[in-house]
């Protein structure tokens, strides 16, 4: 670790450790404001209470986490692999499976595990109401009968099916766009702390997929469903996570 890195590190260290000591205070409303002043550093630095509290080797495990279906699609593949990358962590998945691999320090992975769980959620909600609407545009303007004729007569990318993984492609690349914006760093020293975690877990996912390899993800097929989710997915409310750690 370079000194500066090091140096920077235990000053926020220090920090840190005098603002859980304040949180002890018999003045609650000092306790509450040093433990907010806590979480947002840890969360800044990408640090954990443990880590603070304890100078030991790092636990960094692997847990599965499984999607819908049979096999996985592109769109889960995008989301699951660029999530878990945006929260110091890293993924693979099986070919021809549903479940993936996400390695990281156990903080890391718990919040990774819920952030997914709750976009799985909402975006299931989401493409719905989406596919619901583009059905019901066919119908209100008169080019097709009912829902099932949508169904029954249109074909490739103007399907529901294929608007709907359009539109789901669109959402995670949204989603992660947000993310990374969001993660921005404007201290030198925060971004220099943040590369060291994502060094950390490349060197310790090179050690456990030796042999891994890329599958390329297929062409999107319409256009504009990936369009319209694109801007769902980067206007999606990713506050509400928060409540999930």
């Amino acid at each position: 670790m370079p000194a500066r890195v090091a140096d920077e590190r235990s000053r926020i260290i220090e920090k840190i450790q005098q603002l859980l000591a304040l949180t002890q205070s018999s003045n609650e409303h000092e306790a509450a404001v040093a433990a907010s002043k806590v979480q947002e550093l840890l969360i800044k630095y990408n640090l954990s209470e443990e880590a603070i509290l304890e100078d030991g080797p790092v636990s960094i495990p692997t847990r599965d986490y499984y999607v819908a279906g049979k096999i996985s699609q592109d769109w889960e593949k995008s989301l699951v692999g660029s999530v878990s990358k945006m929260l110091f962590c890293r993924s693979v998945f099986e070919v021809g499976s549903n479940v993936f691999h996400i390695t990281g320090r156990v903080a890391n992975l718990d919040v990774a595990i819920r952030t997914l769980d709750f976009l799985f959620e909402e975006l299931s909600r989401l493409v719905k109401q989406a596919e619901e609407s583009y059905v019901d545009g066919y119908i209100q303007n008169g080019w097709i009968a009912s829902r099932g004729a949508v169904y029954r007569e249109l074909h490739g990318a103007r399907h529901p099916y294929a608007y709907r993984t359009s539109w789901l492609r669109g959402a995670a690349t949204g989603i992660v766009k947000q993310m990374m914006e969001a993660r921005g760093l404007e201290d030198e020293n925060a971004r220099a702390i943040v590369l060291l975690r994502d060094n950390e877990m490349e060197d310790v996912f090179a050690e456990l997929y030796p042999k891994l390899r890329r599958v390329p993800l297929s062409k999107v097929t319409n256009s504009t469903a990936y369009a319209v989710g694109y801007v769902t997915g980067k206007q999606m409310n990713l506050e509400q996570r928060k409540e999930l750690k």
